[in-house]
């Protein structure tokens, strides 16, 4: 009873630790910098929602002064030639956003719950298994009991 909920938390806190680990590590190696939209994205402008996120060419000159281009994903209503924020790495090329906290959180929540129902379901199959060991011995003594007070019982031996 008291192993469920314990292991349920120290997994979840230990995925979490883990995880913001991974969080602090991506923030560290990356950051935001002002690239500008080589072209419209398909679909185009007044064809798609500022929230409809589109693929497109960009541009963007490094900290070392070197011009780079590369695909990143941009709104989809932005036109050619727009101000977009992309997150580039260590090494000056494109890069994902750094996982955010709340993935981290949603991790070690996960990771708990699924904890919390892999240790329950373990109690239960013991138990299961205990269960049926204990009913095979009860039946295995009532069949030789049986079988001794069987045939005086039913007058199989009165003649």
């Amino acid at each position: 009873m008291l192993g469920l909920p314990m292991a349920a938390i120290s997994a979840g806190n230990a995925a979490h630790a883990s995880q913001m680990r991974v969080v602090h590590a991506q923030e560290a190696a990356r950051h935001q910098i002002t690239a500008h939209l080589a072209e419209t994205p398909p679909g185009g402008p007044g064809r798609s929602e500022a929230t409809e996120l589109r693929m497109a060419k960009v541009s963007w000159t490094g900290d070392d002064g070197a011009r780079h281009a590369g695909v990143a994903t941009v709104p989809g209503d932005a036109d050619a030639g727009t101000e977009v924020r992309v997150w580039v790495g260590p090494d000056g090329d494109l890069a994902q956003p750094p996982t955010s906290p709340s993935t981290a959180r949603t991790m070690g929540w996960f990771t708990g719950m699924l904890t919390a129902a892999a240790v329950a379901g373990a109690a239960f199959a013991g138990r299961a298994r205990v269960r049926q060991v204990l009913d095979r011995r009860r039946y295995a003594r009532w069949e030789a009991e049986w079988k001794v007070v069987e045939p005086a019982w039913s007058g199989r031996n009165r003649r």
